[in-house]
């Protein structure tokens, strides 16, 4: 299965789609091949970290100043520091707080962590990621 995806902001940009492929290899490959930030190829997760949130890997939302995200689920991102506070404002998944989550080498921002008292997970912004082997 070939999945491609994307964030944009209010204008469209298309030199920010990348795409990351998850086929029935990566199952066998997985630990083999990592997530990386876009920018400066930073390992953030592998894919075999993948998971689901709400019975979803991928969601789109919309933040409250009409930026647009395509985010995919992942139990772990090792490669990211949180900056900020926690806060529990607009959040795309009831019950959870989140926290901004950046790259720990140049800082692009990656996405979220989302934790309540039963699970942490994190909704990274798919287009920000690449996909290399080991």
């Amino acid at each position: 299965m070939n999945l491609s995806f994307r964030s944009s902001s209010k204008k469209e940009n298309k030199d920010n789609a990348h795409t990351l492929q998850f086929d029935q290899n990566d199952t066998q490959h997985r630990s083999e091949k990592t997530l990386n930030c876009a920018h400066c190829q930073h390992p953030i997760t592998m894919p075999k970290f993948k998971s689901t949130q709400s019975g979803k890997h991928l969601h789109s939302f919309m933040n409250p100043e009409g930026y647009m995200y395509e985010i995919g689920i992942f139990s772990q991102a090792e490669g990211t520091l949180k900056e900020g506070l926690p806060s529990a404002f607009f959040s795309w998944f009831d019950g959870y707080i989140w926290q901004v989550e950046r790259c720990a080498n140049c800082h692009l921002h990656m996405g979220w962590s989302f934790e309540n008292e039963e699970r942490l997970f994190y909704g990274l912004i798919l287009s920000h990621l690449v996909m290399l082997e080991k």
